[in-house]
């Protein structure tokens, strides 16, 4: 089973971040117990003070649109409405670079 990762960013409106990241943690916290979900982190850039990162790992694409459709997004979603102005979110492959660093054969 192959799984599948979500790099997210979201920009909020000056001044909010600190109280986005307690919403987005405890969806994270949330997110953790959903059945086919594997990691989700929380990250912010040192100099981006408007900027939150998210990387998630579910089990499989089933995993993550059953997330998408959960009620813990929507839930965050509701509760940071007015303080989120952007969201991107890209599907991303996680690979195994054992090896590579050896460089070509």
């Amino acid at each position: 089973m192959s799984t599948f990762a979500v790099l997210g960013a979201l920009t909020c409106v000056p001044g909010v971040r600190e109280q986005v990241l307690v919403l987005v943690d405890a969806h994270r916290t949330r997110s953790l117990v959903e059945p086919g979900t594997v990691q989700f982190e929380v990250l912010v850039p040192r100099h981006q003070e408007d900027t939150v990162y998210m990387y998630e790992v579910y089990a499989d694409e089933h995993a993550f649109a059953a997330h998408v459709n959960g009620a813990s997004l929507a839930r965050v979603t509701e509760e940071t409405a007015g303080m989120i102005t952007t969201l991107v979110a890209n599907s991303v492959t996680v690979i195994d670079v054992t090896g590579l660093a050896a460089g070509p054969t």
